[in-house]
């Protein structure tokens, strides 16, 4: 069998062998002792055997590359034709994204309200004025539903009104009761006020202050609802009134996930659709790693099979690579229309989808290809009636007349 690694092993295994090093500080064949005579020159036939290797080299790595694109659409699931994008008819008002496999086709929604945090705002203060609490602990609790934390701080007969926002500030954050603070301050006056609100959306997470000791909520005035806690309200397809704590929304089993952002004056509509950014991308890369391929051939023509050129051609055909928006260039190289293929995956996806990933798919096909490719005997790839390959033949076997080296063909078989 043929590897990458044999082919680029045979470039060190003629320079180094015995048999190379004898033959190439020779200056003729009568100085080995050998009553027979080569037309073949010892030095031209190893460099026939690194020019040949080296060409088989850049061969199998182009196609051990379009292998794995091929692979990129034959992968288990078919995961790259399985992607799904979702497009919004208002983007503004709802978006959404969908898991692989979704199936094609749309949904309207129509949006209510969405949800809201609850927002609490305190009184406004100087920064620099002292503070009128109580110097010593003070406590006040957060309830939010069933649930009720109890927040502390110090006061000291010194702090201004600017450290005791921050106190109350980093003393909320530092708590487990389901509420942020920040320090809001006026851009003209520089003052500041305490401003409360709930981490998540909806109506469960409405929250209430009240002090336990000493009068910080009293006196900041952060127990001031300014915008309640709310839940999105919104219709599928025209059906019945839902609600929802999130904005975050599950459609179609759960394979959609749709994002309200504001409410709406006319139903918005959720169409499933392919990839196609992600085909296109993917088939771009094929069709580089084909013409690559197809280089590199051309380039070793004279070496190489010519069953190999034409199994790769035959590989493609005429109905998929048009579907694909694939043509053939004189050269056997092939081009991509992105336009096409980006029209025929919204109109026709079934046809892409078959033209790529059926038995007989392009990805399928070229699959194929290369792995015979890389599992056909090194003689097979070779060019049997190269004048250069018969002379060194005949000198390999002359060769091996007089030795005891295992040197059967041009590329030694214990490579391959």
């Amino acid at each position: 069998m043929v590897t990458l690694q044999a082919a680029q092993a045979l470039q060190n295994y003629v320079t180094t062998s015995n048999w190379y090093t004898q033959t190439k500080n020779s200056k003729s064949s009568q100085e080995l002792n050998k009553p027979y005579s080569f037309n073949f020159s010892n030095y031209s036939s190893s460099l026939f055997s690194d020019k040949v290797a080296g060409k088989l080299a850049k061969i199998l790595t182009s196609a051990n590359q379009l292998h794995a694109s091929a692979d990129a659409f034959r992968n288990t699931g078919n995961a790259l034709l399985n992607s799904r994008v979702v497009t919004s008819s208002d983007s503004t008002s709802v978006t959404a994204t969908a898991v692989k496999g979704t199936d094609l086709d749309s949904t309207k929604i129509s949006v209510q309200t969405i949800a809201a945090t609850q927002t609490n705002s305190g009184a406004t203060f100087n920064p620099t004025s002292p503070t009128s609490l109580q110097t010593g602990t003070q406590q006040f609790a957060i309830t939010m539903g069933d649930k009720t934390t109890k927040v502390s701080f110090t006061a000291n007969g010194t702090d201004t009104h600017q450290m005791i926002i921050d106190k109350i500030k980093n003393a909320i954050n530092a708590s487990d009761s389901g509420v942020t603070a920040k320090v809001v301050k006026d851009p003209v006056s520089s003052n500041l006020h305490l401003e409360l609100s709930s981490k998540e959306t909806g109506t469960s997470q409405a929250f209430t202050l009240a002090d336990v000791k000493g009068s910080a909520v009293s006196s900041t005035g952060i127990q001031s609802v300014t915008a309640a806690a709310a839940n999105a309200t919104y219709r599928i397809n025209g059906g019945t009134l839902q609600t929802s704590e999130s904005n975050t929304i599950q459609l179609n089993n759960g394979k959609i996930a749709a994002t309200l952002l504001k409410p709406t004056t006319d139903m918005v509509t959720l169409q499933s659709r392919p990839d196609s950014n992600a085909i296109i991308k993917q088939t771009k890369q094929l069709v580089k790693d084909y013409n690559a391929l197809q280089a590199q051939i051309s380039d070793g023509a004279s070496y190489v099979n010519p069953a190999i050129e034409r199994n790769l051609q035959n590989s493609l055909k005429s109905n998929d690579l048009d579907t694909l928006g694939i043509t053939k260039r004189a050269d056997g190289t092939v081009t991509l229309d992105e336009n096409k293929l980006k029209n025929n995956i919204n109109s026709h996806f079934d046809q892409v989808s078959r033209s790529i990933n059926s038995s007989n798919g392009i990805a399928s096909a070229l699959g194929k290809v290369t792995d015979r490719l890389q599992s056909s005997p090194a003689e097979a790839l070779l060019n049997q009636y190269n004048t250069e390959y018969k002379q060194y033949n005949n000198y390999q076997a002359s060769l091996q007349f007089y030795t005891q080296l295992p040197t059967n063909g041009l590329l030694v078989n214990n490579f391959f």
